[in-house]
């Protein structure tokens, strides 16, 4: 058996595109004469929404509050917050539509984590795989004996992880999906200047004053970005600028 998570953490957080969830599966159960395969996708697509959609695949989906994700992905990278939040973003929107497909078992951090063997066990049966209660404890302590524990969606912060200014940026642009993943809906999503990014020096974010004098000649453009997804509907966009 070969367990894998994809894309990698290098992958989600470059600019580069990502292949389909379907094509790494193929690509490595080629290149392998593994009979099972278990992926974590992190970077969900419409390819595998339809595939999954059109056989009634059983599939498991694992929702937890993706500011929380954001502060443990800086944790664990040390990458920039721009780009982690951007990750996570554009992680988000498909989620929702994968819950409605009839093949999903959902289960919420928060509450997979209140008896985890129990939640073992509910995959278990949801996948057609056959284990007893002490069979699930057993995989319980051998995945902690591996460091895969988890202290509850209750009992962690994510703003008490996060530093200013990331945390006014993370909670723009990732509480409405908080708030979708517990049942509400997707409404208000505040992308901050820092998620953009400074036409003339692609390095540096709007986070000063931007110094137009230079600008010139016809159409010219200040900043760009920031290729973040939002789920499929009907937008109203508001921005706001100052000037001087």
């Amino acid at each position: 058996m070969i367990v894998k998570a994809w894309p990698s953490l290098d992958d989600m957080l470059g600019y580069e595109g990502i292949s389909s969830a379907l094509e790494e599966a193929a690509l490595t159960l080629i290149g392998t004469d593994a009979t099972h395969l278990v992926i974590g996708a992190r970077h969900a697509d419409e390819r595998l929404l339809a595939t999954l959609a059109e056989t009634d695949a059983r599939f498991v989906l694992a929702l937890d509050d993706p500011r929380m994700a954001v502060a443990d992905i800086l944790a664990e990278t040390g990458a920039e917050f721009c780009a982690v939040t951007r990750a996570v973003a554009n992680s988000c929107p498909l989620l929702t539509r994968f819950s409605s497909l009839p093949g999903a078992l959902t289960i919420v951090g928060q509450g997979g984590d209140s008896d985890a063997a129990a939640a073992v066990s509910a995959m278990a049966r949801h996948l057609r795989i056959i284990i007893n209660e002490s069979e699930a404890a057993d995989i319980v302590d051998e995945l902690a004996a591996t460091g895969l524990t988890h202290s509850g969606t209750a009992s962690r912060d994510w703003s008490s992880c996060i530093a200013e200014p990331g945390k006014s940026m993370v909670e723009g642009a990732l509480t409405a999906y908080a708030r979708s993943f517990a049942g509400g809906a997707v409404d208000r999503i505040i992308w901050t200047r820092d998620l953009f990014i400074v036409a003339s020096d692609p390095s540096k974010r709007p986070n000063d004053v931007l110094d137009v004098s230079h600008v010139s000649g016809g159409d010219r453009f200040l900043i760009y970005g920031p290729y973040i997804r939002v789920p499929p509907g009907l937008w109203s966009a508001r921005v706001i600028l100052g000037v001087s």
